[in-house]
């Protein structure tokens, strides 16, 4: 059995484990945040679970709804702690939605030599991509809203990116090979790596 991570239960984290669900292998997720209001439309959460830390409150729906027993962190990862998450881990998969915390997963994972599949969004939603540690550096920051808070128009794209990871991970595992993916609103495009 493999030991995944899903760090970032947000817009494309949530959808992720959704696609997940009948995944055999052992998940864990990480997320410090809270489900608020405005996460409703974005993300693969119910009213009932606002004001809940957002790993725990994946964890509750995906037993709930799936039977599908998700391990959980409920704090920030930092460098003091990011051993005690990722040591042992067969895959890392980053959606985290900040610069700091992307390269902090894909340098511990790279000096580790573990595996991580990394996905993102463009501040204007227009594309994603998804793509392997290795291979990825993660865009500057710009100041503004989250992409993530644009709620319904970008539902499409936060689902196509996590089917694009669920995909990739389910070959990796299968296969060992490694693909890259660029994704639009009206296409996706896989790349072989490896």
């Amino acid at each position: 059995m493999e030991k995944i991570v899903v760090c970032g239960v947000g817009a494309i984290g949530s959808h992720l484990l959704f696609l997940m669900r009948n995944d055999p292998n052992e998940i864990d997720v990480i997320d410090f945040d809270k489900v608020e209001s405005k996460n409703l439309n974005s993300q693969f959460y119910t009213k009932q679970v606002v004001g809940k830390n957002k790993a725990e409150a994946i964890t509750l729906l995906m037993l709930n709804f799936f039977n599908k027993k998700l391990g959980l962190y409920r704090f920030k990862l930092v460098r003091e702690n990011i051993e005690t998450v990722l040591k042992n881990k067969t895959l890392v998969i980053d959606c985290f939605d900040n610069q700091e915390s992307r390269l902090l997963v894909r340098d511990y994972c790279k000096s580790n030599s573990i595996p991580s599949l990394h996905a993102g969004i463009s501040d204007d939603g227009e594309y994603g991509q998804v793509n392997w540690g290795e291979f990825f550096t993660p865009d500057k920051e710009e100041a503004g809203v989250a992409t993530c808070e644009e709620g319904v128009d970008l539902l499409p794209m936060f689902t196509k990116i996590a089917s694009c990871i669920a995909q990739e991970a389910k070959n990796y595992f299968e296969t060992k090979e490694k693909r890259m993916y660029m994704i639009s609103k009206f296409n996706v495009t896989a790349r072989k790596v490896n």
